[in-house]
C-alpha cells in the first residue's frame, strides 16, 4: 500500500477526484483504498479536504523548483555588462561568451554555475549569438559628431558656390587574414567589436563616391600607404 507521497501528481489529482465520486455513490472507503492501491488514511484525507477546502483543493500542485541562485538586481547588472565590450572587465577581446560570464559572476557574487548550463543561462535573460560589427579603435566619435556639425556644412555650402561636385572618399585595410567570432547580445541589437586595421598581410583600398553614384577606386601594394598627396590627384 502506498500513502499516495511517491505517486505522480497528475495520476494522484485523478485518483483523488475519482475517490469523492465513489465516495458520493456510497463506495466504502477500504474499498476504494484498496481499488487504487494506497491507504485508507488516504481517502479520509481527501474526502475530509474537499470538504473543509472544496474540491480545487485536491488538484495537483506544481511543486515549487530551487529558488534562484541571483537576485532581480544581480540580474539586472549582469545585462547590463553584457551591452558592454568585455575588454571592459578585463578580458582580452570585445566578445562575450560563456566561459568568460560564468567566470565574472563567479568573481563578482561569488556564485559558480556549470558550464554547460550558460548558453540556455544567456537565452533565457533574452541574448542570442550573432556577429558584431567591427568599428576603427582610432575612431573619436565626439570629433565626428562636430565635422559633422560644422565641417560638413561648410564643405556644402563651398560646393554650391563653386558648382562643383562633392565626393565623399574614404580608405580601407583589407587583411589577408579575417577574424571570425560571434558574441551574446540582446535580438536587434548589433554589438560592436573593436579591431585594429594594423595588419602584416593587407591590401590598402581607396575609393570615392558623389551623390549621384560615380564611384571610384583605387588599390595599392602591400607596404605602401595613402597621403594626401597620392590620394587628391588621383580624383582631381
Amino acid at each position: 500500500m502506498a500513502d499516495g507521497k511517491k505517486i505522480p501528481r497528475q495520476v494522484l489529482e485523478s485518483m483523488r477526484f475519482s475517490s469523492l465520486k465513489l465516495r458520493s455513490k456510497g463506495v466504502a472507503p477500504q474499498v476504494i483504498a484498496d481499488s487504487f492501491g494506497v491507504e485508507v488514511g488516504a481517502v479520509y484525507n481527501w474526502s475530509h479536504k474537499a470538504k473543509k477546502h472544496g474540491k480545487k483543493s485536491l488538484a495537483a500542485k506544481r511543486t515549487p523548483g530551487a529558488p534562484p541562485a541571483l537576485s532581480e538586481e544581480q540580474y539586472a547588472k549582469i545585462i547590463s555588462w553584457l551591452q558592454k565590450p568585455a575588454s571592459d572587465f578585463g578580458y582580452n577581446t570585445d566578445l562575450w561568451s560563456g566561459p568568460r560570464l560564468r567566470h565574472l559572476i563567479q568573481v563578482e557574487f561569488g556564485i559558480k554555475y556549470h558550464s554547460k548550463y550558460m548558453p540556455r543561462f544567456l537565452r533565457r535573460l533574452g541574448f542570442k549569438m550573432i556577429f558584431p560589427e567591427r568599428r576603427a579603435l582610432e575612431q573619436d566619435p565626439a570629433a565626428v559628431k562636430h565635422w559633422k556639425k560644422t565641417e560638413h556644412p561648410r564643405i556644402e555650402a563651398e560646393v554650391k558656390k563653386r558648382r562643383a561636385l562633392l565626393f565623399y572618399a574614404d580608405e580601407t585595410t583589407i587583411s589577408l587574414i579575417p577574424t571570425i567570432g560571434r558574441t551574446w547580445a540582446l535580438p536587434g541589437v548589433r554589438p560592436i567589436v573593436r579591431v585594429s586595421g594594423k595588419r602584416k598581410r593587407n591590401v590598402n583600398v581607396t575609393g570615392a563616391v558623389n551623390r549621384k553614384g560615380h564611384l571610384y577606386f583605387e588599390m595599392l601594394p602591400q607596404g605602401q600607404n595613402f597621403t594626401s598627396k597620392s590620394f587628391i590627384p588621383n580624383y582631381s
